[in-house]
């Protein structure tokens, strides 16, 4: 009669642990205030966590130094996106061809809208730099192509020089670079905190799957209790939301982002024909029907010298007389995580609101605040993906770890209770009732 069940028919005065006064018939331990309060202990530990993320940024924020002061803006030679000669230029004035291109190539809204346009005719021998990104949402792997052409269009023998930089971490980065089979200087950049856009994809498809379940279940499409496979489908929905995400993130990763960069001429300062355009006229004409015609017509107009020839191409730059300065600097943690670029023409004075506009871009978000006027300033604040996804990625490391932690504690407060009734212990303290047991019943015989 040593089993710990006979004492239910017991008064639960006669029986108590003579240790801690627990009524031998208590069959539970009632759970320590974390675990009851499991929300309440996620939340304090995520404010915690979000402090020590506020002060660190604080700390790291982005000090601009000495800026950077030029009397004047001289012409930097460029070539367009894509090749067009001067036959293809007429071919534009005259309405033949009329596909928005070439329009769109000369067409820059971060200039200020005085700078002036001004192009020429040259080979097309120049350097040209390529881009291919994989990983989404964010990038992970990096691969910058840069070389000297004989045309930098097509591409043909393509030569560099080695690289002195040394491979290796940079931060949170590795960076390597080594001259290609082609002869292309490649540049191969892994983003560790990259990685982190991934992670939080499926965190949030789980997410929308338990949205998704308890929708249909309030709107009683679906039974929890159902055998149709309706009813298991709603079950699973989170399960089923994270592996399509999973699916759809890795062919996104996998499938590269090819940017074909940008070009400039061989010869830096050749002879330039001042067209007297600006950038603010181009991003006027681009919105006519009839814009790219009237931008084709004055460069002819200022090249009338320039012989149609294949051999030669447009090349175009742009400049001011007007004197800017510049400030530039990146800050945050765990890294940069904001940067801060502001540029101002000389004798700048607000009139009025600024323009604010915003960019999203797969490694930033960038919030453009312009003023306008005879003279101008444009300030970017620019937010790196990387940084924000590994931030956002620790919170919800620490969020689902505190609730594991607590649920452990849980777990091991019930498994310590099974045991003790197991053996016949007092569930409170584990003082052994097998003797109380037993003089109980012996003054019940009696």
């Amino acid at each position: 009669m040593g089993d710990i069940t006979s004492l239910d028919t017991q008064p639960m005065s006669e029986l108590v642990c003579p240790e801690c006064a627990t009524p031998a018939s208590q069959r539970e331990v009632p759970p320590p205030w974390p675990v009851r309060r499991r929300r309440l202990v996620q939340c304090a530990a995520l404010l915690i966590a979000l402090g020590y993320v506020v002060w660190r940024n604080i700390e790291a924020w982005p000090v601009l130094p000495t800026p950077v002061v030029s009397s004047s803006i001289p012409y930097t030679a460029d070539f367009p996106l894509h090749r067009h000669t001067r036959l293809d230029i007429e071919r534009y004035a005259s309405g033949e061809l009329s596909d928005g291109r070439f329009i769109s190539d000369l067409l820059n809204t971060d200039l200020f809208s005085n700078y002036e346009l001004g192009v020429t005719f040259l080979p097309p021998s120049g350097v040209a730099t390529e881009f291919q990104r994989y990983g989404w949402p964010t990038t992970i792997v990096l691969y910058r192509y840069d070389a000297k052409y004989d045309d930098a269009y097509a591409k043909t023998n393509a030569s560099a020089r080695p690289s002195s930089f040394r491979n290796g971490w940079w931060g949170w980065d590795y960076i390597s670079k080594r001259i290609d089979a082609s002869g292309r200087r490649e540049s191969f950049v892994f983003y560790s905190r990259g990685l982190a856009g991934g992670p939080l994809m499926l965190l949030a498809a789980w997410g929308a799957g338990r949205l998704l379940r308890r929708i249909v279940f309030l709107l009683r499409v679906a039974s929890r209790d159902g055998l149709r496979k309706r009813d298991r489908l709603a079950r699973r929905a989170p399960v089923l939301c994270v592996v399509a995400c999973a699916i759809g993130v890795t062919i996104a990763s996998l499938r590269p982002q090819i940017d074909p960069g940008y070009a400039y001429p061989s010869l830096v300062n050749p002879v330039w024909s001042n067209t007297g355009v600006t950038a603010a006229d181009v991003a006027q004409l681009a919105k006519e029907p009839t814009g790219e015609a009237v931008l084709a017509q004055a460069i002819l107009d200022a090249t009338p010298g320039e012989a149609s020839t294949p051999d030669t191409c447009l090349a175009f730059g742009w400049r001011s007389e007007i004197g800017t300065t510049h400030t530039d600097g990146a800050g945050g943690w765990p890294g940069p995580l904001v940067h801060r670029n502001v540029g101002e023409q000389q004798s700048f004075e607000a009139l009025g609101r600024p323009e604010v506009s915003l960019t999203f871009r797969r490694a930033s978000v960038s919030a453009i605040v312009h003023w306008s006027g005879p003279r101008e300033r444009t300030a970017y604040y620019t937010l790196s993906s990387h940084s924000t996804a590994s931030l956002a990625l620790g919170l919800c490391a620490v969020w689902i770890a505190t609730g594991l932690g607590v649920w452990l504690v849980g777990w091991t407060v019930r498994r310590r209770t099974a045991r003790r009734l197991a053996r016949g212990w007092c569930v409170q303290c584990g003082y052994d009732l097998k003797g109380l047991t037993g003089a109980a019943e012996a003054t019940t015989r009696a």
